[in-house]
């Protein structure tokens, strides 16, 4: 690291990169399809544009005073700053273009342009190899067989052995004082009081059927990003029994959209108590690995409980190195009941069931 920060320039910086990729955006917009020719004669403009004002400077009045702009921009909060008055763009390239245009016509030259650039073949018509549409479909679905998928909650299997109170097989992986020091830190994260009353009203029918219900929790960063707030719960089509939940999280990226992120995810427990099995913490682990804050929250209907859990940095370390699958033992305190979990009342709670 602190070879590569010499190596930085002191004197250069991307702001007039980054000006000029905005101009490109202005004279070509993405939403819009431009043929090739059309593409090309839009960035030479401005190439043009840019040329001619990167180096405007700021304004001054009739006195010889250089010009501000008294602003008032939300993230202030009602704080004034200061905003330069740059002189107004030129555009002189204008005037040479039609000259240049006048002068091809009256020269009789009017093909010159096409003459200057070859146009690739589209690559639309390039012979690629087709395949069939199942084919495509069976190899979009095993593509992440080898891997977790951080963007879905549970591939979503779930598999859990019967538990009972008198059985000690998981409770072992719960919290217990020596995890003090393992809290989670960062920003806390804020869930609507209503959200298990809602959830289990969703699972009722289940869970007169003692058959497992789960959801993804989506929402967004507030406060300046000092806090993430649930704010949606997904209910993916699926299916279950009494110690597992299968969803099909197919195209759910689509569904989480308009800057909303996924905080975690929330199944019932309909004849057990609030625990993590260990497949629970594996179907975890790839997306607290993405987002420390990431919550799992169980529901026990018949016990009256809910509870919040997150993984453990030791349970982090645990899994990434567990190769076992199905149901299997983990050492101790490999999760543990968030502290950076907040209930508030009076928040909007949006339900999609895609069921």
């Amino acid at each position: 690291m602190l070879k590569d920060v010499r190596q930085l320039s002191p004197y250069s910086n991307t702001g007039l990169v980054e000006v000029f990729h905005s101009l490109l955006n202005h004279f070509a917009p993405k939403l819009l399809h431009f043929s090739y020719m059309g593409e090309l004669a839009r960035y030479h403009i401005a190439i043009l544009h840019f040329n001619e004002n990167s180096s405007h400077v700021q304004a001054e009045t009739k006195s010889g005073k250089l010009r501000y702009d008294v602003v008032y921009p939300k993230f202030k909060k009602g704080e004034h700053t200061l905003r330069k008055v740059m002189e107004t763009p030129k555009f002189h390239y204008v005037d040479l273009l039609k000259e240049e245009v006048y002068r091809a016509i009256e020269e009789g030259d009017v093909h010159l342009g096409s003459t200057l650039v070859t146009v690739p073949p589209s690559l639309a018509n390039s012979k690629a190899k087709r395949v069939s549409k199942d084919d495509a479909i069976t190899s979009f679905k095993t593509r992440f067989a080898d891997r977790p998928q951080p963007h879905n909650v549970a591939e979503a299997t779930r598999k859990t052995t019967p538990i009972s109170d008198n059985t000690d097989d998981d409770t072992d992986l719960s919290y217990d004082a020596e995890d003090e020091d393992e809290d989670i830190q960062g920003p806390r994260v804020i869930i609507p009081s209503n959200l298990t009353t809602k959830f289990l009203q969703i699972a009722r029918e289940n869970t007169t059927q003692n058959v497992e219900t789960c959801a993804i929790l989506v929402g967004k960063a507030i406060d300046k990003g000092q806090a993430l707030q649930v704010t949606q719960i997904i209910i993916p089509k699926q299916e279950g029994d009494a110690n597992s939940c299968t969803a099909d999280l197919t195209g759910i990226e689509e569904v989480i959209a308009g800057g909303l992120i996924q905080l975690g995810w929330i199944h019932t427990h309909p004849s057990q108590t609030c625990f993590m099995s260990s497949v629970d913490v594996h179907t975890h682990y790839p997306h607290q690995c993405l987002l420390e804050q990431y919550i799992a929250v169980v529901c026990a209907p018949t016990h009256n409980t809910t509870k919040v859990f997150h993984l453990t940095p030791r349970g982090m370390t645990v899994i990434q190195n567990c190769k076992e699958t199905g149901f299997h033992q983990h050492p101790s305190r490999t999760y543990k009941e968030c502290n950076n979990v907040e209930f508030k009342k009076k928040l909007h709670l949006k339900v999609k069931d895609l069921r």
